[in-house]
């Protein structure tokens, strides 16, 4: 049961870091949606084997995390949580290509996913997935896709919380201490059928709250001059290190200088 608890403040934690009041958290969603978009391009843009190159990437989640004050033990777990199929993938790749050439392809892909979820991540935490819904909408991405976004990432914590309720239920009525394999079906049926009643309910209650298929987003989001330094500072930045080697260039002014 405690695994299953411990399995609901996992999915919640970053609905409860979305709550903050600092400068990140305060920054229009549109513009952190389109600075992640355009990271994430930037860093799977990158040619296979140039790992140098991807160290500059590095600045923009250490500036997000330290001014966003969301504690970085519980990030980089759920970031772990994606490499195991990257590692499948790059060790596969190191069977083909067994050189220094498909090594560097391997840590380049592993440095790249980590970079990725990481930002995605910290996106989700920093801004909350009901405003990246009225960013998305603002962005003009199709209305069918934000609503089955937001109805998934809703109803996992549903189907959790069902779970949670169901496994408690039984092991309150048993003395064995956990769940027969005798009694899983019949636990696993009578979970389904709660999930269903819920979702039931939740539509009926949206339906007469004049729920239409349309994703109300409220008022318009508007923006602030911090707003638009915040992307403009962020684009040249990626710009100068997507075009230009730094951590070269640093290397050769450090060579000048010894």
């Amino acid at each position: 049961m405690s695994k299953l608890n411990y399995s609901l403040r996992q999915i919640r934690f970053l609905d409860e870091c979305s709550e903050g009041k600092s400068l990140i958290h305060r920054i229009n969603p549109i513009v952190k949606i389109l600075v992640t978009l355009i990271y994430i391009i930037c860093v799977v843009s990158l040619e296979g084997y140039e790992v140098n190159r991807l160290i500059p990437f590095f600045l923009y989640p250490v500036i997000i995390i330290s001014l966003s004050d969301i504690p970085i033990a519980p990030l980089l777990k759920r970031t772990v949580i994606s490499l195991p199929f990257i590692l499948g993938i790059g060790f596969l790749n190191l069977l083909i290509e067994r050189n220094l050439h498909g090594l560097l392809i391997f840590l380049s892909l592993l440095i790249k996913s980590i970079l990725t979820v990481l930002s995605s991540l910290l996106l989700i935490a920093t801004t909350g997935m009901d405003n990246i819904a009225k960013g998305l909408l603002a962005l003009k991405v199709p209305k069918i896709f934000v609503l089955q976004l937001m109805m998934t990432y809703k109803y996992i914590l549903i189907f959790t919380e069902e779970l949670i309720t169901s496994v408690n239920a039984y092991e309150l009525r048993s003395s064995e201490g956990g769940i027969s394999l005798k009694f899983a079906g019949n636990i696993l049926g009578r979970f389904f059928l709660r999930v269903y009643d819920r979702a039931k309910n939740i539509y009926n209650s949206m339906i007469l709250r004049g729920f239409n298929g349309e994703f109300n987003i409220g008022k318009k989001i508007s923006f602030a001059n911090k707003d638009i330094i915040f992307l403009i500072l962020w684009i040249i930045y990626f710009v100068l290190i997507m075009f230009f080697d730094v951590v070269k260039f640093f290397e050769l002014i450090l060579g000048v200088v010894t």
